[in-house]
């Protein structure tokens, strides 16, 4: 749940503790095989420390905003238009 995550986010950064949101979308061997689509949510400077890691899971890579929790939204629309 996009609000429950940003909740999350918010305590760990009282902390110090950056969070960023990648929801990934495909079968379990398309993830496997490297075809992978994330859509990421974070800060700039979070996401510029994380592209190295997640470049190494996919190529294909939708940044979703900068507000934690928007990956997943993303998802969940990406999920309904599929079912649809």
């Amino acid at each position: 749940v996009p609000e429950t995550t940003r909740h999350i986010a918010d305590v760990l950064a009282k902390s110090g503790i950056d969070m960023m949101d990648a929801a990934v979308s495909a079968s379990p061997h398309v993830v496997a095989a490297g075809g992978a689509t994330l859509m990421v949510a974070a800060s700039d400077g979070v996401l510029e420390r994380a592209m190295p890691a997640l470049q190494a899971i996919t190529g294909t890579i939708y940044r979703c905003g900068s507000r934690v929790g928007d990956g997943q939204a993303m998802k969940m629309v990406n999920n309904a238009m599929n079912a649809g």
